[in-house]
């Protein structure tokens, strides 16, 4: 009430936050990790996490839902069998490809995002998942796949994600 106007319209957001800044500063810095956000020497791991386990996964699910249906992101995941092939996805075909994330635990990370991927009160849009796949999948899918290949790992799910992404189009 600091402007004299009573707002009683409740925002709604997600209860997931996650804010990770390199630690680089060259004449000091303001206390972030007081207000949550994890300080790191080095920010890549973290970024590579969320792009191949977070973007890559909306990405992989996104044309396979497309194409059996769905328009919402959490109808979709509440389909067995594309929660299935989002969690393989992850753990055969992604995991592998990730090098140590301090102070995550990548099994509960993908917990969380099958949890908000699944959550009614989010209820993302397939179609946006879907948007600029070209230059999604070129960031989020291909370096895991290329990786797979160069150390004769499993690639059955990318396969399937990229086929879907074939199909879609």
């Amino acid at each position: 009430n600091n402007f004299g106007v009573d707002d009683n319209w409740p925002v709604v957001c997600e209860d997931y936050i996650q804010w990770v800044l390199e630690d680089k500063f060259i004449a000091g810095r303001p206390q972030f990790e007081n207000v949550g956000i994890q300080m790191v020497d080095e920010v890549e791991p973290y970024e590579k996490m969320k792009v191949r386990l977070l973007n890559g996964s909306h990405s992989a699910l996104s044309y396979i839902s497309y194409l059996m249906g769905y328009r919402a992101v959490d109808k979709a995941m509440a389909d067995p069998l594309i929660a299935t092939f989002v969690r393989r996805y992850m753990d055969e075909d992604i995991t592998e490809t990730l090098s140590p994330v301090p102070g995550i635990d990548l099994t509960a990370y993908k917990d969380k995002l099958i949890s908000r991927f699944a959550n009614p009160s989010i209820s993302d849009q397939v179609q946006r998942l879907a948007e600029d796949g070209s230059q999604k999948i070129r960031n989020a899918i291909v370096p895991p796949l290329e990786f797979q290949l160069e150390n004769n790992q499993s690639i059955k799910w990318i396969a399937l994600a990229l086929t879907g992404w074939w199909r879609y189009l």
